[in-house]
């Protein structure tokens, strides 16, 4: 989000996701408790990728405190890393994507999920289903 207000100046390098993301696990412990489960998977030949590792490391610890938040006392939150094929027929239905080989990333855990409205409301600047405690909250006016 910051890089995308453009208040954030990227470096992209070559970065080993792979590496990155079991470096930040026993931080991400630490973050979401000892009552759930963190579980990574990576694939044993993931290829590397050109990004900003701060930007990877600060979306990959923002997704996993969000879920924390929404799965309450128990429950599992799983990284998968993973080498993706993007072919022509895909990038064209998700222009700016380029056909080529690229590094999937999913994070997934055992909520309930979002209803609809939520669904629809995400991308909404300062949207939040959070309290009045933890980080993302914005007390609403108005409506």
């Amino acid at each position: 989000m910051l890089a995308f207000s453009r208040r954030q100046v990227l470096e992209p390098t070559i970065v080993d996701l792979g590496a990155l993301t079991h470096d930040l696990q026993k931080m991400l412990r630490r973050l979401i408790g000892e009552n759930l489960r963190l579980v990574v998977e990576t694939s044993p030949d993931l290829g590397l990728v050109c990004a900003d590792a701060g930007q990877l490391e600060q979306v990959i610890v923002n997704i996993v405190v969000n879920a924390r938040d929404a799965l309450g006392a128990t429950g599992r939150i799983a990284i998968r890393l993973t080498n993706a094929e993007i072919d022509e027929e895909f990038a064209a239905s998700h222009v700016p994507i380029t056909p080529g080989n690229y590094v999937r990333i999913s994070i997934s855990d055992t909520g309930c999920g979002m209803d609809a409205l939520t669904q629809r409301r995400i991308f909404e600047p300062f949207f939040s289903t959070k309290k009045e405690r933890g980080t993302g909250y914005r007390r609403r006016t108005g409506s």
